[in-house]
């Protein structure tokens, strides 16, 4: 194949491949809605797509010898599109009741609305770069875009997203977003001149000689669940003014106010269980495009991992300003190393023929530390209607995984039509039950999930006061 189908460099770590990303979009559909006139629109949609984008349509695959590299494989025709009518099955919500629990993701199983998991255990090689799936339920209509991470992130999957609702509705692409996503990827992350040292920060990603140091116990792993939590557009903002009112200079977003807020709670309810001594990092995966002089409707993979850390003691009980600054710090575009810490990692993997050199969980500890990922930015993709005939969607959801090998995972998903945060958190049953409990974060957050029953609830009841006797 050409080179200029190869994946950049960072595409090229071989866990990406067995990840998928999945935006869910939940649209309203009228008694008298004509089924077969949708699936026409997403099926011309896939086809004008393909056409300005071939590699939508293409599949992901290694080539031969001993240099081996990740490369998109063009293929003839469009993403597949699945289609499940699930109208005539009792034990899917309907429409209104997803609305009335507020779109809990526990609504939208993943197994059941995603074309693909988001951890595949088996990967068909060549992997297919976009699937998509249309699934009717009693009063709705769920749309799923799964993509391979190892061809994009969650910013890119924006870009895709943006395209595809251009090419169901018709319209003429711009050229400049047709060039910038057609370019070669293959040398698109700009690597460190020979005169530039490699930056420290890049000893958080190097897999340590010997046996693996990431401390995670099997029990720990089995005994999670996923807690998602809505912060109001309000609350956000609350908090945010406070923050501003004590801080003596300097900027601080949004999310890194919410960042801070859910790594303090999170760090609060693990104390019961851990010395305050003990440090507590948060790796944070940032957009680095704008880094990089990268176009942000680049769609293909672009993203690094800022790490923050402090005593588990120290950080609950700073205040939020101090820690969102904290973490502006690592990755602020004016006085941060961020740009050439990416470069460098960018660069390790280059001279690398092992691509799992270097891995974001090398040192990872599951019991302390935290993962955390924002698409808040993707909200912006909520109005988009895909000509569908149905008006906006009325929710936009990330469909969870398993829990399994997952804890302390966080994601700060798309943002509702109103302007609040959804928080998915994977974390140990009793950190979560304390999390629920803790009045300082609840005063902010409202809990989501719908599938903790009652006999669970009381589980973990009686475990946290097993625990305090």
């Amino acid at each position: 194949m050409d080179s200029d189908d190869c994946l950049n460099v960072f595409e090229q770590r071989p866990r990406l491949v067995n990840l998928c990303i999945s935006l869910t979009f939940i649209f309203t559909t009228p008694d008298n809605s004509d089924d077969e006139a949708i699936l026409d629109v997403l099926r011309k949609g896939l086809d004008r797509l393909s056409d300005n984008f071939p590699w939508i349509a293409g599949k992901i695959t290694k080539s031969d010898g001993d240099t081996a590299l990740w490369r998109i494989v063009r293929m003839d025709g469009c993403p597949q599109l699945i289609v499940k009518d699930l109208r005539h099955d009792t034990s899917i919500r309907t429409m209104e009741e997803m609305r009335s629990i507020h779109f809990a993701p526990d609504a939208v199983p993943q197994n059941i609305f995603a074309p693909r998991k988001t951890v595949l255990v088996r990967i068909p090689v060549p992997l297919p770069v976009l699937v998509v799936q249309a699934s009717f339920i009693r009063g709705g209509l769920v749309v799923c875009l799964s993509a391979s991470h190892a061809a994009t992130d969650f910013m890119g999957l924006y870009q895709i997203v943006l395209a595809f609702h251009w090419a169901c509705k018709g319209e003429t692409l711009r050229q400049e977003d047709i060039s910038i996503s057609n370019m070669p990827r293959r040398n698109m992350i700009p690597l460190l001149e020979a005169s530039e040292d490699i930056s420290k920060e890049v000893d958080h990603q190097r897999q340590p000689r010997g046996p693996s140091t990431t401390k995670v116990k099997s029990h720990f792993l089995s005994q999670c669940s996923w807690g998602t939590f809505k912060i109001s557009k309000v609350a956000v903002k609350i908090l945010k003014s406070e923050a501003i009112a004590s801080l003596q200079s300097g900027y601080v977003s949004s999310d890194d106010i919410v960042s801070g807020f859910v790594w303090q709670a999170v760090t609060r309810a693990r104390l019961h269980r851990l010395d305050p001594k003990t440090p507590t990092i948060l790796a944070r995966h940032i957009n680095a495009r704008r880094y990089l002089g990268i176009a942000e409707s680049y769609p293909g993979l672009c993203i690094n991992t800022a790490f923050s850390k402090f005593p588990m003691g120290k950080l609950v009980s700073m205040p939020l300003w101090s820690i969102a600054q904290a973490l502006r710090s690592r990755i602020d575009p004016v006085t941060s190393n961020f740009a050439h810490y990416t470069r460098s990692v960018a660069s390790v993997l280059s001279n690398s023929p092992d691509k799992d050199v270097l891995r974001t969980f090398a040192k990872f500890d599951h019991s302390s530390d935290l993962s955390l990922t924002s698409g808040a930015s993707v909200s912006e993709s909520l109005p988009l209607d895909f000509n569908l005939g149905l008006g906006n969607p009325a929710s936009l959801r990330v469909p969870l995984p398993s829990p399994l090998g997952l804890q302390s995972v966080v994601g700060l998903a798309p943002k509702t039509a109103q302007g609040d945060w959804i928080v998915y958190m994977c974390l140990r049953n009793d950190d979560l039950w304390r999390l629920r409990k803790d009045s300082t974060f609840t005063n902010h957050a409202s809990w989501l999930s719908e599938n903790w029953t009652s006999t669970l609830l009381r589980s973990l009841q009686s475990t946290v006061a097993a625990q305090n006797d």
